[in-house]
């Protein structure tokens, strides 16, 4: 069913093949390429892998006028959400541009540590034992009524609020209470 060509096919011009007819490769076959009237398909059925060789390989709109995916070779993977990059990898990790949003949790081991800040000024972790909250200056505010609830400052005091009122603090004498005491 069809014409077997033993040695090299070239063409001068395009190759058409109707929807759905498939330019079949390997012995077989093992990869099909087609168009099924709707959509495009590359499909590897044989034994193996599919493999992709090339020092970049973008993948892009229909259009060609936005990327949505970078592979660079020795470089970064780039992920593209409407054009604009959303994720990437480099040497140390991966970078997210925008907002992370995780749909289960978020798992990490002791001694893990989420770092905060452009120095990494707060830093959250587990060691096995003790929950730790290690930075310079602490203020837990409610944020819906903007108040303040606890208030500790590095080298200094450390103050407990009540409707966003001072009503204990620490000195270095001792502490100071506003209010009943009873």
């Amino acid at each position: 069913d069809g014409i077997e060509v033993l040695g090299v096919v070239s063409a001068t011009d395009h190759i058409y093949l109707p929807d759905s007819k498939k330019l079949r490769i390997g012995n077989n076959p093992d990869l099909e390429i087609y168009h099924d009237g709707s959509n495009s398909y590359i499909e590897d059925i044989g034994t193996g892998v599919l493999v992709i060789a090339s020092n970049q390989i973008n993948l892009e709109n229909a259009a060609k006028t936005e990327y949505l995916a970078k592979l660079v070779e020795n470089g970064a993977v780039e992920l593209y959400y409407d054009g604009s990059k959303k994720l990437d990898t480099y040497t140390g990790g991966v970078i997210v541009h925008g907002e992370l949003h995780v749909a289960s949790h978020v798992v990490m081991e002791d001694n893990d540590i989420i770092k905060l800040g452009s120095s990494a000024d707060l830093q959250i972790y587990h060691d096995g034992t003790y929950n730790t909250l290690a930075g310079a200056n602490f203020l837990v505010r409610n944020a819906a009524a903007n108040e303040t609830l606890i208030y500790a400052v590095e080298n200094g005091s450390a103050e407990l609020w009540y409707d966003n009122s001072k009503k204990l603090e620490t000195t270095s004498t001792g502490v100071l209470v506003t209010g009943n005491t009873g």
